[in-house]
């Protein structure tokens, strides 16, 4: 496997710092503006999972309380709510470190242990899209339209078509994978997907309005993810759009995560305060 090299949301992941029993701290290094919704996300799906050895993660339930300063240190702390011998369930609080100690973040996690059972899937992967080595790179994209200062963040993508294409009811697609392999560690492994789930999912609202809507005025309210599959994320992902209803500045959307040969592997739905630009 390649050196793992990381950027800063992915390095997180990774550089947990243990100040007690099931609480630990990561400093964050930016600007001071608002941290992206899915690097916290990602940080405590990755802080349950240290909790919770030899179970996997399959349902994470968030909320977004307010916003978290991209340079701030942060303390995770983790309740262990049950024990069971097939499921673990846990609680995390995400504070501001100081004297405030003020809640910025709280989700809920289970994590189940393998057991036969049922198995079936009626939702179907999307047909007849291009594979992934066939189509261009975020960067050969990024040179066609002369954007010279792009840069690879975590992921790489393939759009079979337009990203953010004018208003359009249809559902749209993509592939995804890690920009470089991650470790063994299969708590890091949900935690990315964490991390991905909350990337370009102001899109599918885009694509409702016609055209780009801001980023200050899309804002995450509640967050949730299911795993269900062991996940290796060593190969693309094709990853599934869509936002059926928005209504009062809320505007709900559903993803779909199949691997390559169709497999559901996971399923992500958002509640996000969609603002109007001009209000």
């Amino acid at each position: 496997m390649a050196e793992w090299a990381p950027n800063r949301w992915m390095q997180d992941l990774s550089t947990f710092e243990e100040v007690d029993s099931d609480c630990f701290a990561v400093q964050q290094e930016g600007d001071g503006s608002p941290e992206f919704g899915g690097a916290i996300l990602a940080r405590a799906a990755a802080a349950l999972s240290r909790t919770a050895q030899g179970k996997r993660l399959h349902s994470l339930h968030a909320r977004f309380l307010r916003p978290v300063p991209d340079d701030a240190r942060l303390v995770l702390r983790v309740e262990r709510v049950k024990e069971g011998r097939l499921v673990a369930v846990r609680r995390v609080g995400i504070h501001l470190d100081g004297a405030s100690g003020k809640l910025l973040f709280e989700a809920s996690a289970s994590f189940c242990s393998e057991a036969p059972g049922r198995d079936y899937q009626e939702a179907a992967a999307p047909a007849g899209l291009p594979d992934p080595e066939t189509l261009p790179s975020e960067e050969e994209r990024a040179r066609k339209v002369g954007l010279l200062d792009w840069t690879a963040g975590d992921f790489e993508w393939r759009w079979p078509g337009e990203p953010a294409a004018a208003a359009d009811a249809s559902t749209w697609h993509c592939w995804a994978r890690p920009l470089q392999p991650l470790p063994d560690d299969p708590g890091v492994h949900a935690a990315a997907l964490a991390l991905l789930s909350d990337v370009h999912s102001d899109w599918a609202v885009s694509r409702k309005v016609g055209g780009h809507w801001p980023r200050d005025r899309f804002a995450s309210l509640d967050h949730a993810l299911w795993l269900h599959r062991p996940l290796r994320w060593d190969d693309w992902l094709v990853i599934e759009s869509r936002s059926d209803v928005a209504q009062a500045s809320r505007a709900l959307t559903h993803r779909r995560v199949y691997t390559r040969d169709g497999a559901l592997v996971a399923s992500i739905v958002q509640e996000a305060l969609l603002l109007d630009p001009k209000a």
